[in-house]
């Protein structure tokens, strides 16, 4: 029938870094970036008005390996799910 209703919208945050030095210092520097993306997020939880509310989020890993001599890459994915009003006729 119509009516209001909550629809819920998937978003992705893809975080990169890189490191020609060293594995630990690249992810210092993920663990660094993540942390802003997630501040960010929790800042404005309406995502500038996109949402509603985020009613969930949680990062997952890629796990990166290099060669002696090769820069070090990692990366995180922050999956978040927002409400957004909508209504149904």
């Amino acid at each position: 029938g119509s009516g209001f209703r909550m629809q819920h919208v998937g978003i992705a945050m893809v975080l990169q870094e890189s490191d020609l030095d060293s594995g630990q210092s690249c992810q210092d520097k993920l663990g660094a970036l993540r942390a802003a993306a997630i501040s960010a997020l929790l800042t404005d939880t309406s995502l500038g008005g996109t949402v509603q509310v985020i009613d969930q989020f949680d990062v997952h890993y890629a796990a990166a390996q290099s060669q002696a001599g090769e820069p070090s890459f990692q990366s995180a994915v922050v999956n978040f799910i927002g409400l957004a009003p909508v209504t149904v006729s």
